[in-house]
This record gives C-alpha cells, structure tokens and sequence, in this order.
C-alpha cells in the first residue's frame, strides 16, 4: 500500500515538472515572437526613414544642380558686361571685394598709425577678408588682392619682434595673430607697412606705433581724446 502510495506521488511530482517546465517555454516563445514583431516594425521604419532620406538627398542635388547653372548663366553674363571696362575700373571693383585690417588687441589703428596700450602683453591681427560671395569672374575678382603675399611681404618689425607667432585659414579669411609678451614700461614697438598696404587701410602713414604707456597715462590721454573731440563737434555745430 504504502508502495503504491510513493509511486502515485512521484508520477504526479513528474507530471507537475513537465507542466512548468512546458510553460516556460510557452512563455519564452512568446516574448521571441513579440521581439520579432518589435525588430520587423523597425526595419519597415527603417526602410521608410531612408526613402525619405533618398528623396530628399535627390531634391538637394537638383536644387544644387539649378543653382550651380544660375551661377554659371551670372559670371557668363557679367564677363560680356565687364568686356567694355577699363582693367583700372575694374581693378577698383574687385579691391572692393578684398578687406584689410591691423587691430591691437580688437582696437583698429587711428590714421596717425600710433595707438597706446597699458597691457603688458598684446596681440597684433593682421588680416585679409574677401567678399563672402563673389560676383565677379574669377580672374578679376583676383586683381583686387593685394600682391604678394600679405605676411611676409607687405609688413616688417623694426625695432621688437613678436614673442610668437600664429596663422589661421578660415572661410575666405585669412589671419596671423602676432603676440607681444612682458613688455616694459614706456616701450615703442614699430613695425613698417607696405605702401599698398597702407593704402588698403586708409592709413595716412606707413608707419605703426604701439606705446606701452602707464594706465595713469593712458586714461589722462583718452580723455584729452574725448575732451577734443567733444570740442570738435561742438565747433561743427556752431
């Protein structure tokens, strides 16, 4: 009896192990078929996604396309226009498209050439900016650039030499940055541009100065600077 009763247990603990273990799988096969499910739906949108990347890339290239024959149909059009003009005309045209700067420390220089700084150490920007777009052939709009080359050639430091020097090529902008460090009190730096620089600059010298002055100084100077100018204007309107 008590045999029977041992055997009927085990068989019904079996029978309950296979129906859990047969569940498990039941379960573990579901939750496949829904990441299947899920990895399906994002492969379609997926799909859609580079359809419509395809699309738009086509649109890009036909706008672009459009554009570069708009440009073209423009130069051509302004080369027959330009053919009457004297070179010196358009020479004075394509200098329009070509900018030239000196700054000390983002201060432009006056017209004097001399500008005053109180910092012991400055930097010194020199740079060429063309046009952002160009409308002239290429060939003209090249004869407004200055000749030669900017840095090397149309500047010159006489008495003091930069503590370093830095270049920097950036959209149709090109710059050198010349850094002056532990400067004495009262030190003049010059430096010698190039005539044609000079001209570029509106500069009624050749000559740049850059005193380091006491900022006791410096402060009196700028509001003498003030005082006159103030002077000045009240001159004109008399």
């Amino acid at each position: 009896m008590n045999r029977r009763i041992l055997l009927s247990l085990c068989i019904f603990l079996l029978l309950m192990g296979t129906s859990c273990s047969n569940q498990d799988i039941i379960d573990e096969n579901n939750i496949n078929i829904e990441r299947i499910e899920t990895l399906e739906d994002d492969i379609d949108k997926l799909k859609t996604e580079k359809e419509e990347l395809n699309s738009q890339i086509q649109e890009l290239k036909t706008i672009k396309k459009a554009s570069e024959e708009e440009k073209q149909f423009y130069l051509q059009f302004i080369t027959k226009l330009t053919e009457p003009m004297s070179e010196t005309y358009l020479t004075e045209i394509a200098q329009e498209q070509w900018k030239y700067s000196i700054l000390v420390d983002e201060v432009s220089i006056p017209q004097d050439g001399i500008i005053e700084t109180s910092e012991n150490s400055f930097k010194l920007i020199v740079s060429e900016a063309q046009a952002p777009y160009i409308a002239l052939p290429t060939e003209i709009h090249n004869k407004g650039k200055i000749s030669g080359d900017l840095f090397s050639t149309h500047i010159k430091f006489l008495n003091v030499k930069p503590t370093n020097t830095s270049g920097s090529e950036e959209d149709k902008i090109s710059s050198t940055t010349y850094t002056f460090s532990n400067l004495n009190n009262e030190i003049v730096i010059n430096l010698e541009i190039s005539k044609e620089l000079q001209k570029r600059l509106g500069l009624n010298t050749n000559i740049i100065t850059v005193k380091k002055v006491d900022p006791t100084t410096l402060e009196d100077s700028q509001a003498t600077d003030a005082a006159t100018e103030e002077e000045s204007n009240d001159n004109e309107e008399k």
